[in-house]
């Protein structure tokens, strides 16, 4: 009888234990954590695929006049980013002529003018070859009378041999989001002393930088 007795306490005892253990090693955990997380979103140019030229055809005309040109012109084309193939005649007579195209802004934002520039200074010589007959020999003198004046929404900047400095840091001229605006370029010979022969006048590039502003 004390044997079985003896046998009963040893199982019991040995029931409590491993309920100890069990009760003991539920009380531990272990945590993992992520951390420091970042992602960058790339910026989404949708400014300068949206500023072009607007697909109208550009028109010339008597600068200051409703008159039609005299002699025959070219005002060029007008598409994306490129205004290209402007050919007009100046003469004493007429000695100012004027050519506008349209620029569209399709894009979410305002495009603000930042500056207007030139790639240098004007090209002029003489269309006849020299020694004969129609010769310019006074090509010179026509390139450092002639003006090219370029205009829009609300700025301008004006161009001669003497003077072809950019103009930077222009305020107040923009394009509203969705809308359009009409540039427009001048060639004139302001000079008193008459070419003595036909001149080819070449002007170097003009360039107009918008850049994207708040949306209006």
């Amino acid at each position: 009888m004390e044997k079985n007795n003896s046998k009963i306490i040893a199982v019991a005892a040995l029931v409590v234990a491993v309920i100890g253990l069990s009760i003991g090693f539920a009380a531990f955990a272990a945590t993992l954590t992520i951390e420091n997380i970042s992602a960058t979103m790339a910026a989404d140019n949708q400014f300068t695929a949206n500023v072009n030229y607007k697909s109208v055809a550009p028109t010339c005309y008597v600068t200051g006049t409703s008159a039609s040109i005299s002699g025959s012109y070219n005002a060029g084309t007008a598409s994306a980013k490129q205004w290209t193939g402007i050919s007009v005649p100046l003469t004493m007579s007429q000695k100012s002529v004027t050519c506008e195209a349209q620029i569209e802004n399709s894009s979410a934002y305002r495009a603000a003018l930042d500056s207007i520039s030139i790639g240098g200074t004007f090209t002029c010589q003489s269309v006849a070859a020299s020694g004969t007959d129609g010769y310019a020999t006074n090509a010179t003198t026509i390139c450092d009378g002639t003006r090219v004046t370029v205009t829009t929404s609300g700025a301008s900047a004006v161009f001669t041999n003497a003077s072809h400095d950019a103009v930077t840091g222009i305020t107040g001229s923009s394009i509203a989001t969705s809308s359009s605006a009409t540039v427009q370029v001048t060639i004139e010979y302001t000079g008193t002393v008459a070419a003595d022969g036909d001149v080819a006048i070449t002007v170097p590039t003009i360039s107009l930088n918008y850049k994207s502003a708040a949306a209006q």
